[in-house]
């Protein structure tokens, strides 16, 4: 029978807090580590009162020996809530809970989120591309300047004039 679990779990922090702290006092480490289990930021974590620390001091206690290791695993344990709580739904059959699951696990077996983009033209018929061909296609285009709309949309959209310096663009065949 699989064990479920309805709650993020709660984990002590005090025996894995490295032994010299640099000055930092054990029980201000222990509010900041667990503020970031909580799914605080790590600046919000250390400003907040009653630590109050400046963005120096924060740097400061994330400089310190062991601490980046820690709030690495801290993060890693809040992945593996999510994974937990993503399979449990996806299990429970949630559609999309099984969509992203799949997407993510089973890449392998063929389940990919694919992007595409229907492309018309000049063709008798529409056909269906990647979107990085699209692109890539789409940039050759505007580079050779074949594609005077395109220039033309691209130049509104970034606001870049014909007359505007163009400090490195290249074609590349591959």
């Amino acid at each position: 029978m699989e064990e479920t679990v309805d709650q993020d779990m709660e984990y002590e922090f005090t025996e894995l807090v490295p032994a010299d702290l640099d000055g930092f006092p054990i029980d201000d480490a222990l509010l900041f580590l667990d503020r970031l289990a909580q799914g605080w930021g790590e600046n919000e974590a250390g400003l907040a009162k009653p630590l109050g620390w400046s963005p120096l001091k924060i740097r400061q206690f994330l400089a310190v020996n062991g601490v980046k290791e820690l709030i690495w695993a801290i993060h890693e344990m809040d992945n593996e809530s999510v994974e937990r709580a993503t399979r449990n739904t996806a299990k429970a059959g949630n559609p999309a809970s099984q969509k992203l699951w799949l997407f993510n696990k089973a890449q392998h077996r063929g389940w990919a989120d694919r992007k595409s983009i229907r492309v018309e033209g000049e063709i008798d018929h529409s056909v269906v591309v990647s979107v990085r061909e699209a692109l890539e296609q789409q940039t050759k285009e505007l580079i050779e300047g074949r594609n005077a709309e395109g220039v033309a949309a691209l130049q509104a959209a970034i606001g870049l004039h014909l007359d505007d310096d163009v400090i490195e663009a290249e074609l590349v065949d591959e």
